[in-house]
């Protein structure tokens, strides 16, 4: 991750991102926490995002972000029959895997 923030902004090279940092109450290393985040949304929430953020589809593949599937949480294209399986049952899927 330290490589990706480097290169996006080029200013930060000489931050070290390994250095744990008091952050919202917290003293840890700098974490990606877009999966446990994510995890915590509603298919409608995703589904609201898709629509407002397909428009800047460009930018979700600059940054190597993927749009959901609103019903599995799985990147569009990888969404499996659960998708259908899930529709049909009226149950929310759930979180995916590896994910508290």
């Amino acid at each position: 991750m330290a490589d990706r923030v480097r290169a996006l902004v080029p200013e930060l090279d000489d931050l070290d991102l390994r250095r744990r940092l008091p952050v919202k109450g917290y003293d840890e290393m700098l974490t990606d926490m877009n999966a446990r985040r994510i995890a915590h949304l509603g298919a409608g929430q995703v589904a609201a995002f898709n629509r407002v953020f397909g428009e800047h589809r460009d930018l979700f593949d600059h940054f190597g972000y993927e749009m959901l599937d609103a019903v599995t949480f799985l990147p569009v294209g990888e969404a499996s029959g659960r998708a259908a399986s899930a529709a049909v049952d009226g149950l929310a899927p759930d979180p995916p895997e590896g994910v508290p």
